[in-house]
């Protein structure tokens, strides 16, 4: 019997393990030109992470592996619709606040809507892209379900302003930039529907979780064909990264769904730990293997939180905890 994601998974496999050139690419601007070309070319993959992960297999390092899997995660829970290649950027940290006693906020002008706030952190590849806030909504209540709201501008909207953000010891390819909304004019149609942190904000770091897991290993993959690790490495991590898939094609706020995730992410955790080992007299060059240990801390920045939803997950299937 095969399953309907059969050829899917066929084709992800052997890309993976087939031996892909590094793309050399030293400035984002770079690297966002070549994710493009690959977003756009001729039978690329429907999915967006399918494609992420091809273009990940392709990376010379991992800024550009985060790159691919933001995209996708940013893709798939707020733009859709959007044409292939088009960025876009989650804003919702604020500098001393908890998501959920954010100050950005809509604010009522006169029969219109207009964005106010600040955010300490936005992805800034290349310009113009879209930027998905999440604010503090003009009608519903101060805290709590119905408070917060998902709206999305354009970088270069009148009213948004972005500033060099500080310097990231991780992946600091990466140029990002702090934001601010002075009274950016609101459509209707600029507003995502649901529940700001619950039906997006909640949702989207568990699969921007999975997207950066499955894409770093990719990259991983494509580091381990070049440079011929142990097969045994290479066989482990393209199976989690069909499992991670799996995960994230499977996902929502079911209590199972969220296990099964944070069991896949555990399993991704294990073998980026065996990294060192399996590339352990493989010639692996000196520049990629010193990116590396700068930048693997980015794999496990958010395990307090992420301990956090699986524990949370476990209690609501009932296990006595």
């Amino acid at each position: 019997m095969h399953g309907p994601d059969d050829d899917g998974t066929r084709a992800v496999v052997r890309a993976l393990l087939a031996l892909h050139a590094g793309r050399a690419c030293d400035a984002a601007a770079d690297w966002v030109a070549a994710w493009r070309a690959i977003e756009t070319a001729p039978g690329a993959p429907s999915g967006a992470l399918d494609r992420a992960l091809l273009a990940s297999a392709r990376a010379d390092r991992l800024a550009w592996a985060f790159l691919c899997a933001y995209q996708a995660a940013i893709r798939d829970a707020f733009a859709p619709a959007a044409p292939r290649g088009a960025l876009g950027s989650f804003a919702a940290n604020e500098a001393g606040r908890r998501m959920t006693g954010i100050g950005t906020r809509l604010v009522r002008d006169g029969a219109g809507l207009r964005l106010d706030g600040e955010k300490s952190w936005v992805l800034r590849a290349a310009e113009p892209f879209s930027i998905h806030v999440l604010a503090r909504t003009a009608d519903g209540p101060e805290s709590g379900p119905g408070s917060l709201v998902v709206v999305t501008v354009r970088s270069d909207a009148p009213g948004v302003s972005l500033h060099e953000g500080r310097p990231q010891s991780v992946v600091p390819e990466l140029p990002h930039a702090a934001a601010r909304f002075d009274g950016v004019a609101i459509e209707p149609g600029d507003l995502l529907a649901g529940d700001g942190y619950a039906d997006h904000a909640r949702p989207f770091r568990l699969a921007e979780d999975l997207c950066l897991a499955a894409c770093s290993l990719a990259w991983l993959l494509g580091e381990a064909g070049r440079h011929r690790w142990s097969d045994g490495w290479r066989q482990r991590a393209v199976a989690t990264v069909v499992l991670l898939r799996d995960a994230y094609a499977r996902r929502s706020a079911d209590a199972a769904i969220e296990v099964l995730a944070a069991g896949a992410l555990s399993l991704a955790s294990g073998v980026v730990d065996a990294v060192d080992a399996a590339a352990e007299g493989s010639g692996w060059p000196e520049p990629p293997r010193a990116r590396w240990r700068r930048d693997r801390g980015l794999l496990s920045g958010a395990g307090g939180i992420r301990a956090e939803r699986a524990l949370s997950a476990w209690k609501r299937l009932g296990d006595g905890r």
